[in-house]
């Protein structure tokens, strides 16, 4: 049900990210912003009770939710969600759930999360890197909600840091 709801708005969010030159950071954190705010919202309705919660609580307990859900897809909000918004503790539940990856979909998909997460590093090699990692992950095929117009922004199009 709710997959019926969050990837219809993701995949629209994503086509609304700019098409022209932009520094890689921007595009990136542009990209988990539309991909995690609307699912938080979604999740909120369904259960107003997590709206009582502190933000940082919010996003580790829904992020650690999603990376435990059977879609590689949900699994990579999850990991965008605890990378970009969790602090200290979510970059270690990400660090922690690689171990328990069973299928080459989920390990793609936290590749995705984790070479988008380097595109967005002010650092130039760090940056490059993460394109890197982005333009091999794309070539597994493994990742299909990202439309393409998006790989091209991320792999050839958004500058990197000078």
């Amino acid at each position: 049900m709710l997959a019926h709801i969050v990837l219809p708005a993701l995949l629209l969010g994503l086509g609304c990210v700019s098409a022209q030159a932009e520094s890689c950071r921007v595009t990136a954190n542009e990209m988990v912003n539309t991909a995690t705010a609307e699912l938080l919202q979604d999740v909120i309705k369904k259960d107003p009770e997590l709206a009582k919660l502190d933000e940082r609580t919010l996003v580790l307990e829904a992020g650690k939710k999603l990376i435990t859900a059977e879609r590689s897809d949900f699994k990579a909000r999850g990991w965008m969600m605890l990378l970009w918004y969790g602090g200290k503790p979510g970059g270690e539940i990400v660090a922690n759930s690689a171990e328990q990856l069973d299928t080459e979909e989920d390990r793609a998909h936290l590749y995705f999360v984790m070479g988008l997460f380097q595109l967005g590093s002010p650092k130039q090699e760090t940056a490059a890197a993460g394109r890197t990692l982005l333009a091999q992950v794309k070539d597994t095929g493994k990742v299909t909600f990202v439309p393409e117009d998006m790989w091209e922004l991320l792999i050839e199009t958004c500058d990197l840091p000078k």
